[in-house]
């Protein structure tokens, strides 16, 4: 009788173990295959980084447009909401206010980042128009344009202007 070899499992002698070997060989992936994988997974990565920057210009410009608008319709509010005989008194307090990066006003010239400035054309006679083919008449009436040009100290040559017109309306 022979006495079984302490190196049996070495050997591969035994076909079951060298079955589940071959199984599990092929069940792995290749260097080749990892490789290309990577490649794709780092492709899509740089141009995902790529975006960044746009995504984040388009950011910082929304939120600039956003802010000037509410910049604007503040003054806009407190316009319509004065006396229209207090008009020029208003439009010359505000063309001295300045609003920082948050839109709120500021008395710090050193903290500011728009400056609004304020002018009002004061008008007597508009024309009126009824329609199609009727005459056109001047009609004597009190109203005032009220003209908001706002200016962002960072690029002062795309000021954002608003006009509006305000009605006397005996107040």
């Amino acid at each position: 009788m022979s006495t079984p070899s302490p190196f049996r499992h070495i050997c591969h002698d035994n076909p079951a173990t060298s079955q589940k070997r071959a199984k599990s060989s092929l069940s792995a992936f290749s260097l080749v295959e990892v490789t290309i994988s990577l490649g794709i997974v780092s492709f899509a990565l740089v141009t995902l980084m790529a975006l960044l920057p746009v995504g984040l210009k388009t950011f910082i410009m929304s939120r600039d447009l956003t802010l000037e608008a509410q910049i604007n319709q503040r003054l806009i509010t407190e316009a319509r909401q004065t006396s229209f005989s207090q008009l020029s008194v208003v439009a010359a307090q505000e063309s001295t206010n300045y609003f920082d990066a948050e839109g709120n006003q500021t008395v710090l010239p050193a903290k500011y980042v728009y400056q609004p400035t304020v002018t009002i054309t004061y008008s007597t006679n508009v024309v009126v128009n009824s329609g199609p083919g009727a005459p056109t008449a001047a009609a004597p009436t009190n109203a005032a344009c009220v003209t908001v040009i706002l200016t962002k100290i960072s690029n002062p040559g795309a000021p954002v202007t608003t006009s509006f017109s305000i009605a006397n309306d005996g107040f």
